[in-house]
């Protein structure tokens, strides 16, 4: 017998979406459609710092298996694997930046590793630095936000270039500086 599954994962304390099958026939082709990378993913962060462009970030990435972080490298290295970031900061306050990532590749930590490699951790994330005494943030700012799906026929067509989305969890807005960017990004029409 089937039993339906999930397809996709999040690292532990990140929220938002993930895709599963009902079916099996739906369960391999969203497995495939994820493997081959034609599904458009979508975060959503808060990250220390004020970042002012957007950009794609390409690295390498090795994980150690005994602390569960990884590192990010410049180079290929024998167990590395290349990673691939896209990022667009949406409103900023000078302090943090709400920020839009687009993730290519898919590695264990590779957002909140990649970033905090560039100087910005995510506020909350304590593994890489994000950590923040004395506030409310009790996980990393870290949101599977949307999917976008290829062009698609047969089967699945009903699924053809539609888009996703999930709202930000409750959690983003217990601290009032996030609540604030998250309000100039709507109001500047980039959420």
């Amino acid at each position: 017998g089937f039993r339906p599954g999930i397809c996709n994962r999040l690292d532990r304390n990140t929220s938002g979406i993930v895709i599963g099958g009902k079916t099996l026939s739906g369960l391999q082709c969203m497995s495939e459609l994820l493997r081959e990378r034609r599904i458009e993913k979508y975060y959503l962060a808060v990250v220390q710092g004020d970042m002012q462009k957007k950009g794609i970030w390409q690295a390498w990435l090795k994980k150690d298996k005994k602390t569960n972080k990884v590192e990010i490298l410049g180079q290929d290295t024998p167990g590395a694997s290349y990673i691939k970031t896209g990022y667009e900061p949406l409103a900023s306050d000078g302090i943090n930046t709400l920020v839009r990532i687009r993730l290519y590749t898919g590695k264990t930590h590779q957002i909140r590793s990649h970033i905090a490699n560039l100087g910005h951790p995510i506020l909350g994330d304590q593994k890489y630095g994000g950590r923040i005494a004395g506030s409310h943030i009790k996980r990393q700012l870290l949101h599977a936000y949307e999917l976008k799906f290829p062009l698609l026929k047969g089967d699945f067509a009903d699924l053809s270039e539609k888009v996703f989305r999930a709202e930000l969890p409750k959690d983003f807005y217990k601290e009032n500086r996030v609540e604030q960017l998250i309000k100039k990004a709507r109001k500047d029409e980039k959420l």
